[in-house]
């Protein structure tokens, strides 16, 4: 398709949408890489376990107003480290609730910073981390297989 007022082909190349498939893929590597270090950093620090019991279910839900919206539940936590009573929520929430309340919970705690904790056994950001490699993986060599095709023109 000519565009009568240039004299040239209309709409993207084959290279552009490569590169925007390859671009997209290495932001999406980008935001994998992040979780990954900040799972291994929560690793790292979080290192004095103790026992907390589920005190509540919170209701999260995602959407906007007017539109469809589905609700998660994430458990509020209670424990007590080196004497003092700490109430947490946590940062992952699911359907259905993934604990009862009453039931209790082995968390790792930072013990220089009590509030920052993970539960043990927990792998909720590590396969996050791993769609977002995955499918930048797939963006990538997506975007370089395209880029690397012979040109009609």
């Amino acid at each position: 398709m000519r565009d009568t007022m240039y004299g040239r082909k209309s709409g993207l190349s084959p290279k552009g949408a490569g590169l925007i498939f390859m671009l997209f893929g290495v932001a999406l590597l980008v935001v994998a890489a992040i979780l990954f270090a900040h799972d291994a950093k929560l690793r790292s620090v979080c290192t004095a376990e103790t026992t907390a019991t589920v005190v509540e279910n919170i209701t999260v839900r995602s959407g906007t107003k007017g539109h469809s919206s589905s609700r998660t539940y994430a458990p509020i936590f209670e424990y007590e480290f080196e004497g003092i009573r700490h109430k947490i929520r946590s940062s992952t929430s699911q359907n259905p609730p993934k604990y009862e309340i009453g039931e209790t919970v082995k968390l790792l705690v930072n013990p220089n910073e009590p509030i920052t904790f993970r539960e043990d056994g927990d792998i909720t950001l590590r396969i996050i981390a791993g769609i977002f490699a995955f499918f930048g993986i797939v963006f990538g060599s997506v975007g370089i297989k395209i880029r690397t095709l012979p040109q009609n023109n």
